[in-house]
């Protein structure tokens, strides 16, 4: 049986695409549109040192976010199957933490998904993260919080 033929496609050059109507382009032309090329041109060098200058002295210190001084009380941690779709998860029940209550569960989630590299979300006073993890979290609420943890269910 013959083989089959391939079909190649002559191109003009470097830089030229099939289907723009150009084939023969100069040598070492590129791509002549740059999406970013207003923006290059919008703000120069010193600009931009000055307006980074200017929005970080605009930022109050105060209000970068701090780590809590927990002041007492316990955080439960355990982990749970049931109503999970089958999935193990790992319980942080923060009711008990009366530091807790001032922070917010959303930076303490985001905190926790990126020390531990696993989905973390906020709940009702508890954070519910992704895996059979109750070492790794207590863990993460001593060193980082100094909190006094509670084991559950293991």
């Amino acid at each position: 049986m013959p083989k089959k033929k391939s079909k190649r496609i002559e191109l003009g050059g470097p830089g030229s695409l099939p289907g723009n109507g150009s084939n023969s382009s100069p040598e070492g032309a590129g791509l002549t549109h740059s999406p970013f090329a207003s923006l290059r041109g919008s703000l120069g060098a010193g600009d931009r040192d000055a307006d980074a200058g200017s929005a970080a002295s605009a930022a109050p210190l105060d209000s970068a976010p701090q780590s809590p001084t927990p002041t007492g009380g316990t955080v439960i941690v355990r982990h749970e199957r049931k109503g999970h779709g089958g999935k193990t998860v790992t319980v942080a029940d923060l009711r008990q933490a009366d530091w807790a209550a001032e922070q917010d569960l959303d930076a303490l989630a985001k905190a926790l998904r990126k020390a531990l590299g696993v989905g973390a979300r906020a709940g009702d006073q508890s954070i519910t993260v992704q895996g059979h993890l109750v070492e790794r979290v207590a863990e993460f609420f001593r060193s980082t919080y100094g909190a006094k943890v509670t084991l559950g269910s293991r």
